[in-house]
């Protein structure tokens, strides 16, 4: 109940353009490293392996990071969750020029082409008969959107009906 407090707070705050970044270096692989931690459990459960990799010559980068965290662990959460026993969810971190992509994939059921534009809106929940039984408060896309906004990137999602989402 917390976090899905702690999410509409943030989601009014970004909504209204009042949350501030608090930009220092840190270690993105200290926080890929809290996010399996934190996730490993549910997807082991589920028969989900779950692994990262960290590019190299990324070590430190100057963001937000509650907001990276919160990033990450919406993403991979989401992953987990839509991913069956035998599929596989990976994060990586790579540095591309001078910008960090952070990537969450997943081997999970997907999302087609025509609603995948549709994610990222507050409230809104992709549905249809694959994803019916997950629940969500539908805020994870949107959050996710709104903090990588501010920092200055782009959300791209690419997903194949029965092959996943990157």
């Amino acid at each position: 109940l917390l976090a899905v407090v702690n999410s509409m707070l943030d989601m009014s705050k970004l909504e209204a353009g009042r949350y501030e970044l608090m930009l220092a270096p840190f270690e993105i692989a200290k926080s890929i490293s809290a996010c399996e931690a934190m996730l490993s459990l549910t997807a082991r459960d589920k028969g989900v392996t779950l692994t990262s990799r960290i590019g190299r010559g990324l070590d430190e980068m100057v963001a937000d990071q509650r907001a990276i965290q919160q990033v990450l662990i919406n993403l991979t959460s989401n992953a987990v969750k839509f991913t069956n026993a035998g599929g596989v969810v990976t994060l990586d971190a790579v540095l591309s020029g001078s910008d960090v992509q952070l990537i969450v994939s997943d081997t999970g059921i997907g999302i087609a082409e025509d609603m995948v534009e549709k994610l990222g809106t507050a409230f809104t929940q992709v549905q249809s008969e694959l994803n019916r039984c997950y629940e969500g408060t539908g805020l994870g896309l949107a959050l996710v959107k709104g903090f990588v906004a501010l920092h200055g990137g782009t959300l791209d999602i690419a997903s194949r009906l029965g092959e996943g989402t990157v």
